[in-house]
């Protein structure tokens, strides 16, 4: 999984199940890939038979980066004054393992707290959750990819915000 924007890294993740006849106490933990310690965690209670996830740290076998295409600022309007900026960025990532690989990309859009400022995505084009990409109340995008050995993929992400010229916005 990797959230680009945040970290340019893509991070090993493994679903375990418990299938010893006992409990997993909470605690501190160390995780070890191939005999070699990764990571340390904190384990919540896991009972016989139940499934977690649990990081086992970057993964260096696949690239990810996350760039600033452009950044295109208008102003609309005669007497209600309206400036509006388009954000293009494109997400690209590539699988270097020989196996075919499924991996979990996240973003969001900007959120307003205010009712005059208006965020609106272009691009992918999004009506309704799907297997591929879905898109939550907090507006969060979840790109699912199934990556071949080799392949490189390129996911495009822009989004408009609009606000009032008299408004003064920061963060973007």
């Amino acid at each position: 999984s990797s959230v680009p924007k945040l970290s340019q890294h893509v991070y090993l993740k493994a679903k375990v199940k418990n299938e010893t006849g006992y409990s997993l106490l909470p605690g501190p933990t160390n995780v070890f890939l191939d005999n070699s310690f990764v990571a340390s965690s904190k384990l919540d209670m896991v009972a016989p038979t139940e499934e977690f996830w649990t990081s086992l740290g970057v993964d260096e076998a696949i690239k990810i980066s996350y760039k600033l295409i452009n950044r295109k600022r208008s102003d609309d309007g005669i007497f209600s004054k309206k400036i509006k900026t388009v954000f293009s960025y494109l997400i690209e990532v590539t699988n270097n393992r020989k196996t075919s690989e499924e991996i979990v990309i996240e973003d969001q859009l900007p959120i307003s707290g205010n009712k005059e400022m208006k965020v609106e995505l272009i691009e992918p084009k999004f009506k309704e959750n799907s297997l591929s990409l879905k898109k939550n109340r907090h507006e969060y995008l979840e790109w699912l990819l199934e990556l071949e050995p080799g392949e490189n993929v390129k996911i495009p992400l822009t989004f408009s915000v609009e606000y009032p010229s008299d408004k003064v916005v920061s963060g973007l």
